[in-house]
C-alpha cells in the first residue's frame, strides 16, 4: 500500500503501512492498531520550534510510547534552550509523546478512503482520552437542619499600657 502523501489533505506520510494490504490494515486496526503522530521541539536562543512528526502506524500489541522516546529525547536535550517558548514547547512535546502521541486513527482511516471501521472491542475505538472535568462548585442550598443559635460574643477586655 503506498504512503498517503498524494490525495490526502493531511500533507504528511504514514510510516509503517507498506507491508499491509487494505484488508490486513483493517484487521490490524480492529485488533488495536492505531495511527499516531508525535511532537518534537528545538530551540536556538530566541527562536523555538515545535513541529509534528510523520504519522506512524502502531501495530496491535506495540507500545506507542516507545516509538516516541526518540522525539522525547531530542526535545528534552534541544528544546528548552529558547526563551521564552522553548520550555513551554518542550513540556508540550514531552506531554504529547509520553501520552502515546496524538491518536489520528479515525482521521487517517477516512483519508485513506477505507470506509467505516468497526472495532473488535466495542468500548475501545482509538480516540483521545476525554479531558477531566472540574467538579461542580456552584452554590447549593443547605439541607434543612435544626436552627443554630449563636452564642453571645465574648467580651474580653484588653488593657494597653501607655508609655509616657
Amino acid at each position: 500500500m503506498p504512503r498517503s502523501n498524494g490525495g490526502s489533505d493531511m500533507g504528511t506520510s504514514i510510516l509503517g503501512i507498506d507491508q499491509y494490504t487494505p484488508e490486513t490494515l483493517a484487521d490490524a486496526v480492529r485488533q488495536g492498531g492505531k495511527f499516531v503522530q508525535y511532537d518534537w521541539a528545538i530551540s536556538v536562543l530566541v527562536m523555538s520550534f515545535r513541529n509534528p512528526t510523520n504519522i506512524y502506524f502502531i501495530a496491535p500489541g506495540r507500545s506507542s510510547v516507545t516509538l516516541g522516546l526518540v522525539y522525547s529525547l531530542m526535545s528534552a536535550t534541544l528544546g528548552w534552550w529558547g526563551f521564552p517558548f522553548g520550555i513551554v514547547f518542550t513540556i508540550q512535546a514531552l506531554a504529547t509523546n509520553f501520552g502515546g502521541g496524538r491518536n489520528l486513527t479515525n482521521e487517517c482511516w477516512e483519508a485513506l478512503g477505507l470506509g467505516h471501521v468497526q472495532y473488535a472491542n466495542a468500548d475501545a475505538p482509538p480516540r483521545e482520552a476525554p479531558v477531566p472535568r472540574m467538579p461542580d462548585t456552584r452554590a447549593r442550598p443547605m439541607p434543612a437542619h435544626k436552627p443554630v443559635t449563636k452564642a453571645a460574643p465574648s467580651r474580653k477586655t484588653y488593657h494597653v499600657d501607655r508609655m509616657e
